[in-house]
């Protein structure tokens, strides 16, 4: 009878490591996932940051263009220009 029940907490125990490591690896997975998740959040803001400076320095060199041509400080959303020292 000892012999039975030792054996069936063996296996209860067992069962248990293996609960245990399953659940271990669900949230390693969520974690993978999360991280994933993160690093594809961060690519498309650098994406987008990079996409809106390039567009801002087409901007500036356009408006330096246009006070080399005319010879006037033209005003930016800063009011200044792009040559603060023309």
């Amino acid at each position: 009878m000892d012999k039975m029940k030792l054996q069936l907490q063996s296996q209860l125990e067992q069962a248990k490591l293996i609960e245990k490591e399953k659940e271990m690896q669900a949230e390693m997975q969520r974690e993978l996932m999360r991280q994933q998740a993160e690093n594809e959040r961060k690519a498309a803001e650098l994406q987008s940051r990079e996409a809106m400076n390039t567009s801002d320095n087409e901007t500036a060199k356009l408006l330096a263009a246009a006070e080399i041509e005319t010879g006037e400080n033209i005003k930016v959303s800063t009011g200044t220009g792009i040559n603060p020292n023309p």
